[in-house]
């Protein structure tokens, strides 16, 4: 019997008698700031008190390699750039915690 989950953070094992299987969530198995969700997988930590993503540094809410950046007036996860604070950033994403004004 295969107690596989296909979910990459969960540790599954199989239970006898009755051939049960449990999928434990492991947050270890995530990056440091993501948890396991037994289902979803991998996805952003929830200490992030802001909603979807925190703007300013330390930023919280996405995944790892992505920003939180302003989209049509709304805060959004998106890879990261890598214009740095101080540099034109007429058509790439400024580094996370960067906001690009342009002038």
């Amino acid at each position: 019997m295969s107690c596989d989950d296909s979910v990459a953070c969960t540790r599954d094992s199989c239970g006898e008698p009755g051939a049960s299987c449990s999928h434990t969530p492991d947050d270890s198995l995530c990056a440091p700031t993501e948890r396991c969700d037994a289902t979803a997988g991998c996805v952003p930590s929830s200490s992030c008190s802001e909603s979807p993503c925190r703007l300013v540094a330390p930023q919280c809410g996405c995944a790892a390699g992505e920003g939180c950046y302003i989209s049509s007036g709304s805060r959004v996860c998106a890879t990261a750039g890598t214009t740095a604070i101080a540099e034109l950033c007429n058509t790439v994403q400024c580094v996370p915690g960067a906001i690009c004004v342009n002038i």
